[in-house]
Parts: structure tokens; sequence; C-alpha cells
């Protein structure tokens, strides 16, 4: 029997659409995509960390 903070973390992977192991898969494309943006002057600094939710970096 699986233990259920596993099952819970399976479904939230699932529900993300992520499945495991495939997360820092999707952290660095989402990163490098926004920096993409950031070069093609499509988005600033300001408003990809917004997005990111970072909490300890300060933009001016």
């Amino acid at each position: 029997m699986p233990r259920i903070d596993r099952y819970i973390e399976n479904l939230n992977n699932i529900s993300l659409g992520i499945y495991y192991g495939q997360r820092k898969k999707f952290d660095k494309a989402f990163k490098e995509q926004n920096m993409l943006r950031i070069l093609a002057g499509e988005s600033t600094m300001k408003e990809v960390v917004d997005k990111m939710d970072v909490n300890n970096l300060k933009v001016i």
C-alpha cells in the first residue's frame, strides 16, 4: 500500500500536467522561455519576476 503523502504528490504533479521526474525540465524550459522574451523585448524583467512569483529578487 503506497504512502499517502506520495499519493498526494503524484496527484498534484498530474493535475499540473507534470509527471514525476519532469519538474526540473519544466522549470528550466519555463525560465528559458521567459529569458527569451526579455531578450526579444516582449517582456520586462519586472513582468517576468512577477510572473515567476520570485520573492527574494527586487527589480527596480
